[in-house]
């Protein structure tokens, strides 16, 4: 869905965002702490279903960022052992970073996310997806902002990675942008980010609700965060680059995924009394229906427009999503997730 949904805030303000001094004020400390140690405290974590050339791939580039993360933590939840083997003939000798891998039985990419928070040996925590590389400078510009605003999230930059037709998720804004004090759903890229994980846990974590198993926990991550008043900015130097391509029909059902997540993720806001959900809602479907005609008018493939996925599934992920947060309840544990 379009990465623009606004809203008004609850009552209150936000305080305080992301300044070019308190950056380069955390520049001099990092310049200090790399001074005495070629890693950061920080915890790279990748949730993987064992997609291993891929992941190898994104392994090579997170240990070879300058300064690299202390722990490279991948999720595991492929269920066999070829990451396990992977991984060993690819940690470093002299064990720093250290890599480590923890399984997951289960699969789901927001319980993947809970088990990085989870687990990680650091607080501060980066993530990334296994079909990404990262840039050299990764950890170190996410570090900057995470010291320079240790209560915020910084997202970046996705860009598409080699060649193929299409790749779903990209990012590509020029410029810097502080969310700080509004309401969006496609704030946050969760493949691209970095957070204090004891913050992302005391905001309820990713909902691992069934509604949300394949797409979309992170927008909903997103929106709580940002509704409880908490700091998000883009860094579009914080780069990462995105292999997921896809085929014409693999994409096309992905905007289907990505719809029907949306519209589950709207249903558990509504139903939480969001109400001025509804008129993003009506907006996104007078989007979808105007895409939907313009592309059978000019006889283009759906592949070509998200949009129109949205026409028909984003009512479907409403009802999905409603009849799941009517069975969950609006409990007061329920709503902060």
């Amino acid at each position: 869905m379009p990465r623009s949904e606004r809203g008004p805030l609850p009552e209150g303000s936000l305080g305080g965002s992301v300044t070019a001094r308190s950056v380069s004020a955390a520049g001099d400390i990092l310049a200090a702490v790399t001074a005495a140690t070629e890693t950061l405290p920080v915890t790279a974590a990748v949730p993987t279903i064992g997609r291993v050339e891929l992941l190898e791939e994104c392994v090579r580039t997170i240990l070879a960022c300058d300064p690299a993360p202390a722990e490279i933590l991948l999720v595991d939840q492929s269920g066999g052992t070829e990451v396990q083997a992977a991984m060993r003939a690819l940690a470093p000798a002299s064990g720093s970073p250290a890599v480590r891998v923890v399984s997951s039985p289960v699969r789901g990419i927001a319980l993947a996310m809970n088990t990085c928070l989870k687990e990680a040996a650091h607080d501060r925590v980066l993530i990334t997806n296994d079909d990404c590389t990262v840039a050299k400078d990764w950890v170190a510009h996410a570090w900057r902002h995470l010291e320079a605003r240790p209560d915020g999230i910084v997202t970046g930059r996705v860009l598409p990675g080699g060649e193929g037709a299409w790749v779903p998720s990209l990012r590509d804004e020029p410029q810097p942008r502080d969310f700080t004090g509004e309401l969006h759903f496609g704030a946050l890229y969760a493949g691209n980010m970095g957070v204090d994980r004891r913050l992302a846990l005391e905001n309820g974590g990713f909902d691992e609700r069934r509604t949300f198993a394949i797409s979309a926990s992170d927008n909903d991550f997103g929106y709580r965060w940002l509704r409880a008043r908490r700091p998000m900015v883009y860094e579009p130097r914080m780069t990462v680059w995105h292999h997921d391509w896809r085929s014409d029909e693999q994409l096309e059902k992905r905007w289907v995924e990505y719809a029907r997540g949306q519209g589950a993720v709207y249903a558990k806001h509504i139903h939480a009394g969001d109400r001025w959900i509804l008129k993003r809602v009506a907006t996104d479907m007078r989007d979808a229906a105007k895409a939907e005609l313009k592309g059978l008018l000019k006889r283009r493939p759906r592949h070509e427009d998200e949009r129109r996925a949205g026409l028909y599934y984003l009512p479907v992920g409403l009802f999905l999503g409603w009849r799941e947060s009517r069975r969950i309840g609006a409990s007061p544990s329920s709503r902060a997730r």
